[in-house]
C-alpha cells in the first residue's frame, strides 16, 4: 500500500497539468487519511471535473472541505462511506450535475439537508443502508433542477424487517423525468410536484409478516399518476399493492391516464393484481410481461384469466405485447392465448423463451402458437 501511495504522490508532484478531468480512486484502505486530503486538494487546485472515490476503510473518511465549493467539479461519485458536513450557509457543490452517494446509517442532520443543497444537480443516485438501531431516518430530496433520481434502500440487518419503523423519504422535484426506486424496507414516501415525471421504475420487497403498512407502496404510485412509462419489478411490488388493496377492502387502483408503456416482472405472486393495473391504464399501448418463474394457471390467483373478464383498455388500445421467460408448457400457452385472443387491436406479440428451453421445444411451442385464436387480424406473433 505504501508503494502505491508513493506512486500517486510522485505522479501529482512531477506533473503539472492546468486541469485534471477525472480523479479515480478505488482502494481497500489508506495508511492515513491525510494522504487522501493531499491528493484531493491537488485535484481541486487543478480544476478537477470528476471525482470517483471508493475506499474500504473501517471508519468513514472526512471529505475535504474545499471540495464543497469547487466550481469546476461537475461529477461526484462517493461509493464508500464519507463523513459529509453540509456547510452552514446551506448551498454546496455549486456546479455538480451528477451525484452518486452511499450512506451508512445516516443521521437526520445530514439527510434533511444534503440533497437540498445542490443548485445545479441533474442526476442523483442514493444508496442508503439502515439498521434497527437509532431513530427513524428522514431523507429530504428537494431540487428544482433534478431530472433523474435513482433511490435504493437496503437493510444491514434482516432482523430489522420484524420491527415497526417509520423511515420517510420526501421528494420535491418539479422537473424530474425519471424515478427509480429499489426498496427493501417499504419506507414511507411523500412526493410533491412531480408533474414532469415520465418514467417510473418501482421494486419494493415486502413480506406479509412485516409490521409496516403495505399501503406505502400504493401511496408512491398515487404520487406519480402522470407518468408515461411504468416498470414494476420482481413481482413483489405487485404483491404489496394487492395486499394493500385487500386490507383497505378496495378492488381498484387510481387511473394512470397518461401511461402508454407498462412493464411488470412477476414471480410466484402478484398475478392477481395484473388486471387491476391494466384496468387503470386507459391509454396503454405497450405491455411487457416478464415471467420470472414457473406458475400454474389453475391456481386461484389466475381466475381472472378463466372467467372471461377482460380489462376494456387492454382490448381496445394495446398494440404491442412482449412476454419474456416463456416455456413449452400448457399453462404458458394459455397465458399467451389470453392476450392474443382478447387484444383486439394488437399488431405485434413478441415471445421470448426462457434460456433453458431447447431448440426442439422452441419449434414445438412455435407450432402451438401459430394455431392460437387472434382477436386482431393484424397481429403478428414472433417467437425467439
Amino acid at each position: 500500500m505504501e508503494k502505491f501511495e508513493s506512486f500517486v504522490n510522485n505522479v501529482l508532484l512531477r506533473t503539472d497539468p492546468a486541469t485534471l478531468h477525472k480523479f479515480f480512486l478505488h482502494s481497500y484502505r489508506l495508511s492515513a487519511s491525510r494522504r487522501l486530503k493531499t491528493w484531493l486538494s491537488s485535484a481541486v487546485m487543478r480544476d478537477v471535473h470528476e471525482f470517483e472515490l471508493n475506499i474500504a476503510n473501517q471508519q468513514p473518511l472526512e471529505l475535504l472541505e474545499s471540495i464543497y465549493s469547487c466550481s469546476s467539479l461537475e461529477v461526484l461519485k462517493l461509493d464508500s462511506d464519507f463523513d459529509i458536513n453540509v456547510p452552514a450557509f446551506g448551498m454546496c457543490f455549486p456546479n455538480v450535475k451528477f451525484l452518486r452517494v452511499s450512506l451508512q446509517l445516516p443521521e437526520n442532520h445530514l439527510t434533511e439537508k444534503l440533497f437540498c443543497s445542490y443548485p445545479s444537480l441533474q442526476e442523483l443516485w442514493i444508496n442508503v443502508y439502515l439498521t434497527n438501531d437509532g431513530p427513524a431516518t428522514n431523507i429530504i430530496i428537494s431540487s428544482t433542477t433534478l431530472r433523474r433520481l435513482y433511490w435504493t434502500v437496503l437493510v444491514d440487518d434482516y432482523q430489522f424487517a420484524f420491527n415497526n419503523y417509520d423511515h420517510k423519504c420526501v421528494i420535491f422535484a418539479p422537473v424530474l423525468k425519471l424515478l427509480h426506486i429499489v426498496d427493501d424496507l417499504v419506507v414511507s414516501y411523500e412526493v410533491h410536484d412531480l408533474q414532469s415525471l415520465q418514467t417510473m421504475k418501482l421494486a419494493i420487497v415486502f413480506s406479509e409478516w412485516l409490521l409496516v403498512n403495505p399501503n406505502r407502496a400504493v401511496q408512491i404510485l398515487i404520487g406519480v399518476l402522470n407518468c408515461k412509462y411504468l416498470t414494476l419489478s420482481s413481482g413483489v411490488s405487485l404483491r404489496v399493492i394487492k395486499l394493500s388493496l385487500d386490507r383497505a377492502n378496495i378492488s381498484f387502483l387510481p387511473s394512470v391516464p397518461q401511461l402508454t408503456h407498462l412493464e411488470v416482472k412477476v414471480g410466484e405472486t402478484g398475478w392477481r393484481v395484473l388486471p387491476l393495473i391494466l384496468t387503470s391504464s386507459p391509454q396503454l399501448q405497450t405491455f411487457v410481461l416478464d415471467k420470472e418463474c414457473w406458475f400454474d394457471v389453475c391456481d386461484a390467483q389466475f381466475g381472472w384469466m378463466e372467467n372471461g373478464s377482460v380489462p376494456h383498455f387492454l382490448a381496445a388500445h394495446v398494440k404491442d405485447i412482449k412476454i419474456k421467460g416463456v416455456e413449452d408448457q400448457e399453462d404458458n400457452v394459455k397465458l399467451v392465448e389470453y392476450f392474443s385472443k382478447h387484444c383486439l387491436v394488437l399488431e405485434k406479440m413478441t415471445i421470448r423463451c426462457k434460456g433453458t428451453v431447447s431448440k426442439k421445444q422452441v419449434n414445438h411451442l412455435h407450432h402451438k402458437l401459430s394455431h392460437l385464436h387472434r382477436g386482431s387480424a393484424k397481429c403478428e406473433i414472433m417467437l425467439g
